[in-house]
This record gives C-alpha cells, structure tokens and sequence, in this order.
C-alpha cells in the first residue's frame, strides 16, 4: 500500500492548480500523504504540503505528474535519481508517455493498492567534455540535441561511435535518442519509431545538407560523440530533454552513454505501444 506521493503539476496547463487539488484530495482520501516539491507552485493546496525535492522524493511511493510529456521527462530527471515511479495524467496534446486522461482519476485506487505494473524506460547520461574534463552533466529520457540554436544557424558535426568516425555534416544539428525519445523530436526530424522496450541509442541528423546522410540505431553499450568543428564561425548548442541550451565551446564536444539510472512508469491499463502510436499519431 502506498504511503507518500510527490505531486509534480505544470502551472502552465493547469493554470489555477484545479486537477491539482482534486488529486490530492483524492490522494487524501486514499490516506496516502502528498508533497509538491518548493519550486512547483507558490503554495500548496489543501490536502499537500511543500518541501524541498530531496524531501519530496525521499521516501515517495510514487510521483504523479500533471501535464503533458513535457512535465513528464521534468519529473523524471528527479524521480529517477530517488528510484520513484511516476504515474502521469494527461494535460497536454499528444502526450505518448501519460497514462491517465483527466476523466480516469478513479485509477488512483489501483495505484494506492499497488495494481499496477511498471514500464522501465533507459535513460542516458549526456557530458560535455573539455580538455578531457567533464564540464557538464545531464540525464535524458528522451534526447540529447546538439544544434545551431533557435536562429535556424546552419552547424558543422563529426559524429562518432564508440571512437569510430560516423559521419560528418553540415546542417541544423543531430539528435540523440532513447527509443523513448524516438516519437519526439527524432520522428518529426524522419528518425525510426522504435518500441521503448528495445534498448538501444539512435542518432538523427536534423536537416543535414548531404544526400547520403542517415539515421543510425546502435546497441545502447556504445557511447556516442558528437564534435562541433566551429570551422565556419558557427555555434553549437547543446539541449538536453528540452531543458536550457548550454552553449558548446570550441575544442568541447558532447559525449553520450546509457545511464545507471531508469525511469519507471506506473502503467493501470492495458494499452500496448502500437495501439498509443495508432491513437497519438492517427492510423494512415
């Protein structure tokens, strides 16, 4: 049985934290404690408290994110480091990762009984490396990007596996991806779907200004470089699940492994991957 849950809600998409306050008092109900980590929201609704994010997970039974995927792979970057499984409500448009619509909360019950299984998704660690130095590091659940930055700048890359030259090109950048990742940003960019329980890292070059230039699945043991050569003059950036660009500089490159760490999803229902993308995606 559940005892403490972290309330992860997206101010933006529930803007007067309505759903909100509904799950935790149904949380309430359940006698299960819920806590909202500081930065999410300026108060607490009734039924929650606040307290730090190490407070918050410690000990958490679950996360329950309110939002889109977005939300989602925020939360994950945290909940993941506490081993906490997170189940998601739906509030954004596609949402491929959530599994509650705002009208199933009743599935809360299976939760607080523990009737539910878990979907383990692989995670990535993501370095920028410089005079051999770790300068940065990140974890993703979907995607490690490597671009020219919102002024739709052309970028110079060498792309390498496990220190074997790949490919180098010219264009807007290159993604690297989780399977989970394979229906974001790699998909729009002509990338494979790939089922999430397959592990492996695909690299998706974006836009690339050479006719030979393809996406590539690797074993998820290979490590993966990506080498702005700065050549031209051009920027690099470096964004990680879609959080800030980090700007990359010249002589640094970005380093890509499979990480230690898992994001584990609460599933409730009995939905397969090809019936989501059939729903998400439309059937053609």
């Amino acid at each position: 049985m559940m005892r403490k849950a972290v309330l992860w809600p997206n101010t933006l998409r529930d803007v007067n934290l309505e759903l909100t306050k509904l799950v935790a008092e149904r949380l309430s109900e359940l006698n299960i404690e819920t806590v909202i980590p500081g930065n999410m929201c300026a108060s607490a609704p009734e039924n929650a408290v606040i307290s730090s994010i190490s407070d918050a997970f410690n000990g958490a039974d679950m996360a329950v994110t309110l939002g889109g995927d977005g939300t989602i792979l925020k939360c994950a970057n945290e909940a993941a480091r506490y081993d906490v499984p997170t189940l998601s409500i739906n509030l954004g448009r596609l949402g491929f990762m959530a599994e509650l619509e705002t009208g199933e909360l009743g599935l809360l019950r299976k939760a607080a009984r523990g009737e539910f299984e878990i979907d383990k998704r692989m995670m990535l660690d993501v370095s920028v490396i410089g005079g051999g130095d770790v300068v940065r590091e990140e974890h993703a659940l979907n995607d490690a990007v490597i671009s020219g930055g919102a002024t739709a700048r052309v970028v110079e890359l060498e792309v390498y596996a496990s220190g074997e030259r790949l490919m180098g090109f010219l264009g807007d950048g290159v993604i690297v991806s989780t399977p989970t990742g394979s229906t974001a940003y790699a998909m729009s960019a002509g990338g494979p779907i790939i089922e999430p329980g397959i592990e492996n890292i695909s690299v998706t070059p974006i836009c690339p200004h050479e006719l030979h230039t393809r996406s590539f699945i690797f074993s998820a043991e290979r490590n993966i470089s990506v080498m702005p050569l700065h050549r031209r003059g051009d920027n690099a950036y470096l964004t990680v699940d879609g959080r800030d660009a980090v700007f990359i500089k010249s002589g640094e490159y970005v380093k890509v492994t499979r990480s230690s760490l898992t994001t584990r999803l609460i599933r409730l229902k009995n939905r397969n991957f090809y019936r989501i993308i059939s729903e998400k995606l439309g059937r053609t």
